[in-house]
């Protein structure tokens, strides 16, 4: 059997035992309110009917590290050991796309998303380094989205960059989920892609899962079709940061491999976020860099979200101006940091 066979027989089997599950969901609410109230037993049922994935249309197998096998996994076994429910995660997942997805800018700076609030002197910082960018004939676009709230910034996120490196921290997080037994195989490629942005190791993994993984990954992101399939492409901001959205559900799991794929994705080379935020003290990154300055098109890009003491960060930010990432992006990053900052003590809660 081959592989794209097996997931689509995967596919159906998970189906049929979640449609199972919510049947039994709805017998259970039926009979609580005939009875008038809710019986003892159904933080066990949520708990069979709700972990962390279990709702979605991948399968996130047992992740552990070095044994990685994908279907031999029983209800009561290691899906309960993934202890979060999804009803809580896939909400903020799924609003965090849609906030994104629902903006409409306006002419004249950041555009400001939900109840977001930006300072005087945060705008100015922000506009000082795009305007500098200008002058040179060079855009940008950015978007910054806080996950608690789903307030944020955007500036151009509808104009199109290459994504040159930067795509492969989604590629790569796309075919572990979908295919975790590429761990067994190419654990080296992986870590020479992520940490190290070598391209022989990304094109090694990319060209023996990429049938159908990257289409996958965009279906989860809200998004259609268009410029899947491809080891290299072009994205909007809007488009790059739906797609972080589904790397942060996923890399928020409790599992070796997301938690291994972290690991690469806090140091990886050349990254502004790295360098500029990830020394600071109660920080940690996750992101992938991405830059292209000797052929045409020119690029310097990248996406992520950031994990503070107050909170966690979405943040893309998309350039045609040449340069490594940690040399050309850190200004900018920085000031959406601290306007990100000023406005945490005055956020509320969106969703």
């Amino acid at each position: 059997m081959n592989e794209r066979a097996a997931y689509k027989m995967r596919r159906g089997a998970r189906a049929g035992a979640l449609a199972c599950a919510f049947a039994c969901m709805c017998a259970l609410l039926a009979g609580c309110a005939a009875d008038g109230g809710l019986p003892a037993p159904v933080e066990s049922v949520l708990s069979v009917v709700l972990p962390h994935g279990a709702v979605d249309e991948g399968d996130v197998p047992d992740l552990s590290l070095p044994d990685i096998s994908g279907d031999d996994r029983e209800v009561g076994g290691s899906i309960l050991a993934l202890e979060r429910p999804v009803l809580i995660t896939i909400h903020v997942f799924e609003d965090a796309i849609s906030a994104i997805a629902e903006v409409e800018e306006t002419d004249e700076g950041p555009t400001l998303i939900g109840t977001f609030v930006l300072d005087d002197a945060d705008r100015a910082a922000i506009m000082r380094v795009v305007d500098g960018w200008a002058a040179s004939g060079r855009d940008c676009g950015f978007l910054l989205l806080d996950l608690s709230t789903g307030a944020g910034l955007a500036y151009h996120i509808d104009t199109e960059f290459y994504t040159a490196s930067a795509i492969k921290g989604i590629n790569l997080c796309a075919i572990s989920y979908y295919e975790p037994g590429v761990w067994q195989n190419f654990y080296g490629d992986i870590r020479a892609a992520l940490v190290d942005s070598d391209n022989e190791s990304y094109e090694t993994v990319f060209n023996e899962y990429s049938d159908y993984i990257p289409n996958q990954w965009r279906h989860r992101a809200h998004l259609g079709n268009q410029r899947t399939g491809r080891m290299y492409t072009n994205l909007t901001p809007r488009e790059f940061a739906q797609l972080w959205c589904v790397n942060w559900d996923y890399l928020s799991r409790d599992n070796d491999v997301a938690r291994t794929l972290t690991d690469f994705m806090s140091r990886t080379y050349r990254s502004a976020f790295v360098s500029e935020l990830g020394g600071r003290a109660g920080y940690a990154v996750c992101s992938k860099a991405g830059w292209e300055g000797s052929t045409h098109p020119t690029t310097c890009c990248e996406g992520g979200y950031i994990t503070t003491s107050a909170g966690q960060y979405l943040l893309v930010i998309m350039t045609d101006r040449a340069g490594y990432p940690d040399e050309t992006l850190s200004p900018l990053v920085d000031a959406l940091d601290r306007a990100w900052w000023d406005y945490v003590p005055r956020r509320a809660k969106q969703y």
